[in-house]
């Protein structure tokens, strides 16, 4: 382009920041600064928070702009006049031809800002003005027969009436639709509205039992559905509805009563709020039975319903199940079928559970066992025998005369062998305790594990 030619531009130029991005191009000349505006966001922004390469034709902003921000750069040339010319004489053309490029960036700068602007129509041919009135809280803008006013009503009080004429309408056209070509645009409205209930799970919240593997998809239930036991209080929700094989999950925690209005919660968001217990924590208790979402660590066995297992049958031992199945090998806890015999693993966990099968426990009771942290070294759940830590007792030297004695003992000159006697006290800590076990202090609990 040549020095004083002005090409068609509208002077205007619209970014989405990057991430970190400080550099913009000006796809427009410029030549002062005070030549542009910018806006960060719509909220124009400082010169001091810029600099301009005039040459490069770059705008860099001192700090980096967030990504996704909007960026606008736009002409915004001054409608003065800087250059006083001679009534007569020669003057320098540059001068002139500068003031030219100066009117010219005015003029493309003016039809951008009409371009952005609300106008009349062009067949618009009824004479009135579209002038905005004075600006009045609350009020809408009508037009009138001289042009745009002021509406002499509120719209916050117009929510109520449009609101009602709505409904009335709509009362109105269901009404005559039973009669007219309308009736065909009401059905296809019931249609979509029966669809929508048709896609929501199927619940059943007047239940007096728990759910079963029966309970499943056939009937009409989906891994959304929700099942309330009223007699027990207790909650449930389908995490399979697998034909024959439904798994329901209780949620367990709060009753019939304590529910009221409360939206069910998924078991993922309800375990968050139980003090952080999770499925295979082990806790002790001051007490002779498992308390409820808890069985006992005595080796017997869990699994649904159906599986007939030992300890627990029933649909809410599920996540334990599928801990105990992947944290051990069947060498370690052999899972046994439906007659309590012990048989290989399926595919996965949820195939044994399908299949009725039962998972056994840890045994913490038969011998009353201790808990000792896992050291990455031993089998990860692995039994360990009581045991003493390898010692060996010294010994006093024997005599050969008078009544002293060690192991061996001699008085006239042949010897006779001694063996140890029980254990004394030492004249200090009291009398030994001996058993059957080595074993530090200790009191009794029941060891349990969370379901």
């Amino acid at each position: 382009m040549a020095e004083n030619d002005v090409d068609l531009n509208d002077r205007r130029v619209a970014y989405i920041a990057a991430s970190g991005q400080t550099v913009f191009d000006i796809d427009f000349p410029i030549e002062t600064v005070d030549d542009v505006a910018v806006y960060l966001d719509g909220v124009i922004v400082s010169p001091s928070n810029y600099t301009i390469d005039f040459d490069a034709l770059t705008l860099t902003f001192a700090s980096p702009v967030s990504a996704g921000a909007s960026v606008i750069i736009e002409g915004d040339t001054s409608p003065i006049r800087e250059t006083a010319y001679p009534q007569s004489g020669s003057f320098r053309s540059s001068l002139l031809n500068k003031d030219i490029r100066r009117l010219l960036y005015i003029s493309q700068e003016l039809l951008t800002k009409v371009s952005r602007s609300m106008t009349l129509a062009p067949d618009e041919t009824s004479g009135i003005l579209g002038i905005l009135p004075k600006a009045e809280t609350g009020k809408m803008l009508k037009w009138s027969a001289s042009g745009l006013v002021n509406s002499t009503s509120n719209i916050d009080d117009l929510d109520d009436a449009v609101l009602a004429a709505q409904t009335a309408q709509y009362s109105a056209e269901s009404a005559a639709a039973s009669s007219s070509e309308d009736a065909a645009a009401v059905a296809a409205d019931v249609a979509l509205i029966d669809a929508a209930l048709a896609a929501l799970p199927l619940n059943n919240y007047a239940a007096t039992t728990d759910p079963t593997v029966n309970d499943d998809e056939t009937l009409g239930y989906s891994g959304n559905s929700k099942w309330l036991n009223t007699v027990s209080g207790d909650r449930f929700y389908c995490a399979n509805p697998a034909t024959g094989a439904a798994v329901w999950l209780v949620d367990s925690g709060l009753s019939a009563d304590d529910l009221g209005d409360m939206a069910f919660e998924t078991k993922a968001n309800y375990a968050l709020k139980t003090q952080g217990v999770q499925t295979g924590q082990i806790a002790i208790f001051s007490r002779k039975t498992a308390p409820s979402g808890y069985v006992r660590l005595n080796g017997l066995t869990i699994g649904n319903a159906a599986s007939g297992a030992t300890e627990r049958a029933n649909a809410d031992t599920y996540d334990l199940f599928v801990l105990l199945w992947n944290e051990y090998a069947n060498t370690e806890l052999t899972i046994q079928d439906s007659s309590g015999v012990a048989t290989t693993r399926g595919l996965s966990a949820d195939d044994d559970w399908a299949a009725n099968k039962r998972m056994p426990t840890e045994d913490w009771m038969t011998e009353a066992v201790f808990p000792r942290a896992w050291d990455g070294a031993r089998t990860f759940g692995s039994y360990e025998a009581d045991a003493f830590q390898g010692h060996r007792h010294a010994m006093n030297p024997g005599v050969n005369s008078g009544s002293s004695g060690g192991v061996l003992k001699s008085n006239t000159g042949s010897y006779t062998a001694y063996t140890t006697a029980n254990t004394v006290t030492d004249g200090t800590n009291g009398t030994p305790r001996t058993a059957d076990e080595t074993r530090p202090k200790n009191r009794v609990g029941l060891f349990c594990i969370k379901l």
